[in-house]
């Protein structure tokens, strides 16, 4: 089944629901040096150093609700590089949803 995508999504992988496997499906991603970059202008850093997302996919009897629960990762660096102490920030988020 073709799955239809979004140029304008900086960091998305579509699953197509036939994909999906009985005993759910886990989905692992690491954003591209583009899609990082991506991230950067649009949320006006220096750099997004690193994002990893890990989801499981699972379908209910009947094939629908979907319920994703999973995990995004990154880890940026801040708006001011030049300031010595300037670690950056990590990101790690929880998430579940149908």
């Amino acid at each position: 089944m073709p799955v239809e995508t979004n140029a304008e999504l900086e960091f998305s992988r579509p699953l197509a629901l036939d994909d999906i496997k009985p005993s759910g499906t886990v989905v692992k991603l690491t954003a591209t040096d583009d899609e990082r970059q991506r991230l950067a202008r649009r949320f006006d850093l220096p750099d997004v150093a690193r994002m990893v997302a890990e989801f499981r996919v699972t379908r209910g009897a009947s094939g629908i609700p979907i319920r994703v629960i999973g995990r995004v990762a990154a880890r940026e660096l801040r708006a001011h590089p030049e300031v010595a102490d300037d670690g950056g920030v990590a990101l790690d988020e929880g998430s579940a949803g149908r």
